[in-house]
C-alpha cells in the first residue's frame, strides 16, 4: 500500500516507523509531560490534548450542589477500559479515603460492575460524571493512569495519583513521577492505606501543586485541534 502511494520503503522496527514514516505525527501531549529526547524526529509534534467532549445534556445528580466548599474533592476513576474489576482501585480508594476530611466522587466510567464495599458517608458514586464539569472542582484525581484522564486532570491543574499496569498506564505513571506531578503507586491493586497516604501528601505538597499549575499553563497554550488542522494542510 505504501509503495503504491509512492511512499518510501519501511526500514527499522514497525513500532518506530509509525512515527518516522509519516510526514507529520501529532502526539496528544505537551512538553513538560514527556521525557526529553534528543532523538525525537522533527516530524513529531506535541500538539496538546483534545478538549473534553461537551456535555450540555448532562443532568447533575441531586448531591451536586451540596458538596461542601471547604472540603477538598478527590475524584476516583478506573477509566473506560480497565473498569470491570472495581476491587482494583475504586473500592480500596473508597475504603482508604473514608477516614480523610475530603469529599470523594467516584466515576465508574459506565462500568456495569457492582461495588462489593459500602459507600462511605463522605463519598458519592456515579456511573458517569463528565470531567469537564468535575475536574474544575477537584483537588486530586485518583486514576488507573489512562492518558485521557491524566492529561485532562493536569490540564485542569489537578495532581494525580496513578495506579495502573496495563496499556499505556505505566508509561503515564512514570512521567507523572518523573516530573513530580503526582504519585505513582506502582501497582494496579493498591491498598487503601497507600491511596490515602498519597492523597494526603498531594493535598499539602506545595512543590507538586506548583508543578501542576505550571504544566496546566502549558496545556492552555496548546490548541490541539488547530495544530492538527495546520499539520494536515502542511504535510
Amino acid at each position: 500500500m505504501l509503495r503504491e502511494a509512492g511512499a518510501a520503503e519501511l526500514t527499522g522496527p514497525f513500532t518506530d516507523t509509525v512515527v518516522t514514516v509519516p510526514d507529520a505525527t501529532a502526539v496528544l501531549s505537551v512538553p513538560g509531560f514527556e521525557f526529553h529526547r534528543d532523538d525525537l524526529p522533527k516530524t513529531v509534534h506535541l500538539v496538546g490534548v483534545l478538549p473534553p467532549r461537551a456535555t450540555r445534556d448532562w443532568v447533575p445528580p441531586a448531591w451536586w450542589d451540596t458538596i461542601p466548599e471547604e472540603r477538598p474533592v478527590v475524584v476516583v476513576t478506573q477509566g473506560t477500559l480497565a473498569n470491570t474489576d472495581l476491587g482494583q482501585l475504586v473500592e480500596p480508594a473508597l475504603t482508604g479515603l473514608a477516614g480523610l476530611d475530603v469529599t470523594v466522587v467516584a466515576a465508574l466510567g459506565n462500568s456495569t460492575a457492582e461495588l462489593s464495599v459500602p459507600v462511605p458517608g463522605n463519598a458519592y458514586v456515579e456511573r458517569f460524571v463528565p470531567f469537564d464539569r468535575l475536574l474544575p472542582r477537584a483537588a486530586v484525581l485518583v486514576t488507573n493512569g489512562g492518558a485521557g484522564g491524566v492529561h485532562q486532570a493536569l490540564a485542569a491543574g489537578v495532581p494525580v495519583v496513578v495506579a495502573g499496569e496495563t496499556e499505556d498506564k505505566p508509561a503515564n505513571a512514570a512521567r507523572v513521577a518523573h516530573h513530580r506531578l503526582g504519585a505513582d503507586l506502582g501497582t494496579a491493586n493498591p491498598s487503601p492505606e497507600a491511596i490515602a497516604g498519597a492523597v494526603r501528601t498531594l493535598l499539602t505538597d506545595g512543590e507538586v501543586r506548583a508543578n501542576v499549575r505550571r504544566i496546566a499553563e502549558v496545556y492552555a497554550a496548546h490548541d490541539a485541534v488547530d495544530r492538527i488542522e495546520r499539520l494536515a494542510t502542511q504535510a
